[in-house]
């Protein structure tokens, strides 16, 4: 397993300004964590998806290939949006669907 951590720098109400992700070794998304400005938190999982519609469906590539693309952006989002890998203590520490 590896783990994610996306920033998203915006002004958005409605999405999310950080994303954590655990992948698995196909580097397919296990679980997700979607932190809003206002504190609360979405959280996703196989099989069920908790409080989000969905995980991806498409492999998560490198962390250096992401922000390498991010970075060929030209728009708005070539500043905003950064990947780096966490620790899995890093992710679990966020990781409270409060789900039985």
């Amino acid at each position: 397993m590896k783990f994610i951590k996306i920033i998203w720098e915006h002004d958005y109400e409605d999405e999310p300004i950080t994303i954590l992700i655990e992948i698995d070794d196909n580097r397919m998304e296990n679980k997700r964590i979607e932190i809003y400005k206002d504190g609360n938190s979405k959280f996703a999982s196989k099989p069920d998806h908790l409080d989000l519609n969905r995980l991806s469906e498409s492999p998560f590539p490198p962390v250096e290939k992401f922000n390498a693309l991010n970075d060929k952006v030209e728009d708005s989002w070539k500043e905003e949006v950064r990947a780096s890998e966490i620790s899995c203590n890093e992710f679990y520490a966020h990781w409270k669907p409060n789900r039985s």
